[in-house]
């Protein structure tokens, strides 16, 4: 039936449908929208659960349909019924998560996901718990629900989203190339500041194409040549961008001698352009593979918002083969090799910073067999130790998600994999510093702290593993109750790692800020923090540190002196914080909120008597200084005063408040991982 709400025609609303079928689903199955068997008198979903069945009658029917009568005309009475689309309680209905939030798994299957959904099912998102597993549950939910382009963010990161217009021919294509010096500039801005850390573009050959295009530019149709320019140019477009926030806190400068921002555009537009032209989905060729991985890298921060596209690439290279050899001895294998080793790390990383699991499976590649001699190249030593990196990632991430509960086995297996990779990168990077006397030696020290920080970012899940096989219930993990030494001083070593690639880098070349800008330790920082909240009198320093735990030292920071966790922690942060405007929003509000609990647990600190040292490391008994009066004015500001809110409060303040939301998501939380 229908009935009229109001009869004041300046209301504006239509009539409403009501309802009045007897639903044939029980109450439970009809509420939450799932699939109900109708079977009597206990449906099969409500029996697994051990839930009482109840199903409607009409007197509910009558019932639910008048509330709903009588709540609409109240509000019309009232004068404060709004349009639905304008509504926020309507927006807050669509997105917020309902109570089938926490899954219903077997006994032997892995409790490592939640999913969070809407009332209908449309919005659904997957949360992996290895998805930074020691960081607050809150801050991943909101770094998985808030992650969404907005405005501000199209400065720093690319929307490969975007649909760009098409163009007819390839002439249009070959037209839309702007002025030889311009391209110029950009080409070597290209192979000054990004090939050095992707190079997978061989520079000698490509400015052979180059020079050709230039030369017959009227006749020139090789598409695949003009798409790696492309992706060269937006690249440089991206890094430019990038830094002119960085160093001017906007996106241009008034000396600019080109518009980056339409020339990014432009340039993406081609690239999709050639890739319809050259049916690059049926038959992707090596120039559109190549093209493509350095858009994606330089483009995204860490492959963040490109897991489509870069799983798509990961099929472009299988229907090419490159997962496979042509022969053990030709160089064209090393060629393939050492594209086919980025684009696995590009899998890698979108898998790591989602928490899910990789595209490739270890078994069905070739990699490392093809690789060029490593003793000869730079470039290959260094891509070696990302790939070696890459491959312990994926094993990683493959048995923290996969159905079946992890066992002690998986646990010896995994970690003596990661043993393995530390000691080959760390061969790896001793060949990098001692056999290129020539090379500058920032630029080696670089390549080897992006080794280092892959090995540190391993031990971390490698220790979140030896938790979920021993069963250890994450929620006294979260308020640091099971956090051991191996844990803090992996998390102190990434912390290490992250400090000296953003002082080395800016210092080194402050173009090099795409780059640079991957490091965010936000998880070390949490470990290290909560740690410190709970055990304020442990000193830890680098002094008897396991073999094979090499770090990179920085000048001002004495390593083996006193407790080097507070010191590392404060530098750490000053540092991030200059580099915070080559984020997207969704990452500088993370980091804001591990400066609120970073304030809060120094100020805590300040207030705390000397106490006996008790800890097993031997340290110096020193005073605990105060790092922040000297180089962080508006943190020592903020920790004058405690803060209203306690430790707990601080870490779960992601939720904005939300008490219930907060709640309802800890309760959801597996008892055992």
């Amino acid at each position: 039936m229908t009935r009229k709400l109001s009869g004041n025609p300046n209301i504006g609303f239509k009539e409403q449908i009501v309802r009045k079928r007897t639903p044939k689903s029980c109450i439970r199955c009809y509420s939450i929208k799932r699939k109900c068997d109708h079977a009597k008198p206990f449906c099969t979903r409500c029996m697994r659960k051990g839930l009482t069945c109840e199903y409607f009658t009409e007197e509910h029917v009558l019932e639910r349909c008048l509330q709903r009568q009588n709540k609409r005309l109240t509000a019309v009475e009232q004068g404060v019924l709004v349009n639905p689309r304008d509504s926020k309680s309507n927006v807050i209905d669509e997105i917020a998560p309902n109570t089938e939030l926490n899954p219903m798994t077997r006994d032997s299957e892995a409790k490592n996901f939640k999913l969070i959904l809407n009332s209908t099912g449309e919005y659904s998102k997957y949360l992996s718990l290895c998805l930074f597993p020691f960081s607050d549950p809150s801050q991943n939910v909101s770094y998985i629900v808030d992650r969404l382009p907005r405005d501000q963010d199209k400065y720093v990161v690319f929307d490969f989203s975007y649909v760009p217009n098409r163009l007819s021919s390839p002439a249009d294509v070959k037209n839309m190339l702007p002025s030889k010096l311009e391209c110029d500039m950009l080409v070597s801005h290209f192979f000054n500041n990004i090939s050095p850390f992707i190079p997978i573009l061989n520079k000698e050959e490509f400015e052979l194409k180059y020079n050709d295009i230039w030369k017959n530019l009227p006749t020139y149709d090789d598409l695949n040549t003009l798409m790696v320019l492309y992706a060269v140019m937006f690249c440089s477009c991206v890094t430019i961008q990038v830094s002119n926030v960085y160093l001017t806190g906007r996106h241009y400068t008034n000396e600019d001698p080109i518009d980056y921002d339409k020339l990014k555009y432009t340039c993406f537009q081609c690239v999709e352009n050639i890739k319809y032209m050259n049916s690059t989905n049926i038959s992707p060729s090596m120039s559109a593979i190549t093209a493509l991985t350095l858009m994606y890298y330089v483009g995204s921060l860490n492959c963040n918002g490109v897991a489509g596209e870069v799983a798509t690439l990961v099929r472009y290279c299988q229907i090419a083969g490159l997962h496979r050899s042509l022969s053990q001895d030709t160089s064209v294998s090393s060629v393939r090799s050492f594209l086919y080793s980025y684009v696995v790390h590009l899998d890698s990383l979108s898998s790591y910073y989602n928490g899910l699991t990789s595209y490739i499976n270890t078994d069905l590649f070739e990699t490392v067999r093809n690789f060029p001699k490593p003793e000869k190249d730079l470039k290959t030593l260094f891509t070696l130790t990302k790939l070696y990196n890459t491959v312990i990632w994926i094993s990683l991430l493959h048995q923290l998600n996969k159905i079946e509960a992890s066992v002690e086995e998986d646990f010896v297996r995994l970690s003596g994999e990661y043993l393995r990779s530390e000691e080959k990168v760390n061969l790896l990077n001793s060949q990098i510093m001692g056999l290129f006397p020539e090379v500058p030696e920032d630029y080696k020290m670089l390549l080897v702290v992006e080794g280092r920080l892959g090995i540190r970012k391993s031990a971390i899940l490698v220790h979140f593993l030896r938790l979920s096989v021993a069963d250890v219930n994450m929620k006294t993990v979260h308020k640091g109750e099971n956090y051991n030494y191996n844990l803090v001083m992996q998390a102190l070593l990434l912390i290490n790692e992250s400090l000296v690639k953003i002082r080395l880098g800016v210092m080194y070349n402050p173009a090099l800020l795409w780059w640079v800008r991957n490091s965010y330790p936000f998880q070390a920082l949490t470990i290290v923090l909560t740690h410190l909240q709970k055990s304020p009198t442990i000193r830890i320093n680098f002094d008897n540190l396991p073999v094979g735990m090499e770090y990179s030292r920085i000048p001002d920071i004495n390593y083996s002196a006193f407790d080097v966790r507070e010191e590392l922690v404060v530098k750490a942060i000053n540092a991030i914080h200059t580099i915070k405007p080559t984020w997207p929003i969704v990452i500088q509000t993370r980091f804001e909120k591990v400066c609120d609990l970073k304030n809060y647990v120094f100020s805590q600190r300040k207030h705390q008597q000397s106490a006996p040292v008790s800890s097993t490391m031997p340290t110096l008994p020193t005073p605990i200084p105060d790092f922040n009066a000297a180089t962080d004015p508006a943190a020592a500001t903020a920790a004058s005063t405690a803060p209203k809110m306690t430790f707990d409060e601080l870490l779960s303040s992601l939720f904005d408040s939300d008490k219930e939301f907060q709640s309802f998501f800890l309760e959801t939380l597996p008892q055992d991982l």
